[in-house]
């Protein structure tokens, strides 16, 4: 085997050398790729582009959309969130399915038109009805610009379980996040149409400004 030239020798270990460089820049350009479609899933995972919220806090919230209609998901584009607004079911024991039930039979008569974007069990679990980039039937004059949010609750007085109670700051906080609203945005259903909704927090509302502060607290 003939020997090799000092010349051959240096350019098979600069070729070594190149080859070495372009591994290692090739394998960091593959780290940072990764990296970023990590983040991308993470960011996307908690809020996506279609409205749809699909954790607050803990919680694992079930996206159950609504059918189109005029009486309870309008499917017109909500395009600015200015507020949330609470409130609470007409009556005690009434259950998240129920409400969803409820708003989606709506149709069938086509009278009334009502529906939330997100409704709150007693056991702190929340169903996504209706898009944020979309308009709910809640508030009257607010709809166009607001979040609506309904509880349901177990006591004849209509206080809010723990359990729901943390649920909805949760939300409420994660709203507030993503739209770039304050604790004070965030309203009784008795705020926009003077009716008693929900009306424990409207008979007690020093109870109602401990929530505000606990939302406010999760904004910090």
């Amino acid at each position: 085997m003939p020997r090799m030239s000092k010349q051959e020798w240096k350019r098979r270990r600069r070729r070594k050398r190149m080859i070495m460089r372009y591994s290692i820049l090739s394998g960091f350009a593959v780290i940072v790729i990764l990296l970023m479609v990590l983040i991308v899933k993470i960011v996307s995972s908690l809020v996506s582009d279609d409205g749809i919220i699909k954790k607050a806090g803990d919680v694992k919230i079930q996206k159950k959309l609504l059918t189109v209609s005029n009486s309870s998901r309008s499917g017109q584009e909500l395009s600015k969130v200015k507020s949330i607004i609470i409130h609470n079911t007409s009556e005690p024991g009434q259950t998240a399915d129920g409400m969803w039930d409820y708003y989606e039979k709506l149709s069938e008569n086509g009278t009334i038109s009502e529906s939330m974007h997100f409704i709150i069990d007693t056991d702190g679990s929340i169903i996504q009805a209706i898009p944020c980039t979309e308009i709910a039937f809640h508030a009257l004059s607010k709809n166009s610009e607001s979040i609506g949010i309904q509880y349901c609750h177990e006591s004849t007085d209509g206080a809010m379980s723990s359990k729901t109670y943390k649920s909805m700051v949760e939300l409420v906080a994660k709203l507030c996040k993503e739209y770039d609203l304050k604790a004070s945005d965030v309203k009784l259903h008795y705020d926009i149409t003077g009716r008693l909704c929900p009306q424990y927090y409207v008979d007690n509302p020093e109870l109602w400004q401990n929530f505000i502060s606990d939302v406010s607290k999760k904004l910090k």
